[in-house]
């Protein structure tokens, strides 16, 4: 959609509208040659030996989780000293109120002054337009649950923002339709309106499915499963300094472009270990 507009493909041409490798190698086909791969500046993995530079006065240190499935016990007294946490998703495994107040215990120990969350597509209770809800009412169970356990430092965004320190926080659950999960939309018009929606002077956009070509990358030979869509509409228009997003277990990266940083911040690994 985005891409037909921006001149990338042309109308007609098919590209990923359901999660095909061979849709998914056309986009990226058409996209890979347009992107910029410079080294990251301001960004680092935490863990092992590595140490992280001392935070410089007037800064703001944000420390990114993500895919923790339930098992974000084993990341206690393992984060980084920052000042704000971020979560892009998939806390649980799917979503159960018992899951769900035990994170948001968790999080309430976490010493950050701002602890921003997103859901993902394992957590099911949290898409109030999931098929399989049997309680009409779950949705609203589940927020207020993270709420009640979470503390005040929490936050959770659904196609919102919060502001800290003067810097835009946006955060989206939104996907490519995958598998019979939550926060699913079909490639195309649908998830195209979701990112045209993001305001533009956002500084920090936090989404749980990475853009096309940005931490997107599955086992050998399963090609990317990013979203296109989103891809040109942050490099086109929102141009936020980070973009940290989840999912694809696989492909913990960062990247840069010389204008946003990518992160897939996932903590768990292809057999869903939290590391």
């Amino acid at each position: 959609f985005i891409l037909e507009e921006a001149h990338v493909l042309a109308t007609g041409t098919a590209i990923a509208r359901k999660d095909d490798a061979e849709g998914m190698r056309t986009a990226w086909r058409a996209l890979e040659a347009s992107q910029v791969f410079l080294p990251v500046a301001n960004a680092w993995k935490y863990g092992g030996t590595a140490e992280l530079p001392q935070q410089r006065l007037g800064t703001v240190r944000f420390v990114c989780i993500s895919d923790t499935h339930g098992q974000h016990e084993a990341l206690t007294g393992k984060l980084p000293k920052g000042d704000v946490l971020l979560h892009a998703g998939d806390f649980s495994m799917c979503g159960e109120l018992q899951e769900v107040k035990t994170f948001g215990s968790w999080l309430e120990a976490q010493p950050f002054d701002l602890k921003v969350v997103i859901p993902g597509n394992h957590d099911l209770t949290f898409d109030s337009a999931y098929e399989a809800h049997e309680d009409p009412n779950i949705a609203e169970k589940a927020r207020t649950t993270l709420a009640a356990t979470g503390g005040q430092q929490v936050v959770l965004l659904e196609d919102d923002e919060v502001t800290y320190r003067g810097l835009r926080i946006y955060g989206s659950a939104w996907q490519p339709a995958f598998g019979s999960w939550a926060f699913n939309l079909p490639r195309g018009h649908q998830l195209a309106e979701r990112w045209r929606a993001v305001p533009e002077g956002i500084d920090i956009l936090l989404v749980h499915g990475p853009p096309l070509g940005r931490g997107d990358r599955c086992h050998p030979g399963e090609g990317r499963v990013g979203c296109a869509d989103l891809l040109v509409e942050i490099q086109d228009r929102i141009k936020p300094f980070f973009c940290v997003s989840g999912h694809v277990h696989e492909d913990p990266s960062a990247s840069f472009d010389g204008v946003t940083h990518y992160l897939n911040a996932t903590s768990s690994n292809e057999d869903y270990s939290c590391e």
